[in-house]
């Protein structure tokens, strides 16, 4: 019997308060569901996350060392800082997945609001050549999880 995937989730963009949003609706709705959740926290916004199994800050790079103080969880949240580079990352959680002892479902979710459309186009761009999901605001963690 094969092992259910670890599901990460991996929020990028430049917008802040909407990805503390989005990472704190999604691990209620991963907590209502009985689900053990680690909240990664690279953009310094999340504080806390009530009864998620932890809530970690990691200032600077993401390592994929970083992602394995998620341990055992089913649940993993990213909140990725804005100045991250998108393809630096992706090749982080990729290497992440390919190393990883037990299976991962890797899922990036570019935010992209009109002001990263107006001002910065090529990162609007960038983000959804990257991105499995591409949300346009109003963001909404039910856009995820359909």
């Amino acid at each position: 019997m094969t092992a259910e995937p670890m599901k990460l989730i991996a929020l990028v963009g430049l917008p802040t308060k909407e990805k503390g949003w989005l990472a704190r609706d999604l691990a209620a709705h991963y907590l209502r569901a009985g689900r053990s959740v680690a909240v990664l926290d690279n953009a310094g916004i999340m504080g806390d996350v009530a009864d998620a199994t932890a809530v970690m800050t990691v200032r600077g790079t993401v390592a994929t060392g970083d992602l394995r103080l998620a341990g055992n969880t089913e649940v993993l949240i990213l909140a990725a800082d804005s100045q991250t580079h998108i393809g630096d990352l992706t090749a982080t959680l990729d290497e992440f997945a390919d190393e990883s002892s037990y299976p991962v479902e890797l899922q990036i979710v570019a935010l992209v609001d009109e002001r990263t459309t107006c001002c910065f186009p090529y990162v609007a761009e960038l983000l959804t050549d990257y991105a499995d999901i591409t949300l346009h605001a109003p963001f909404s963690a039910q856009d995820i999880l359909k």
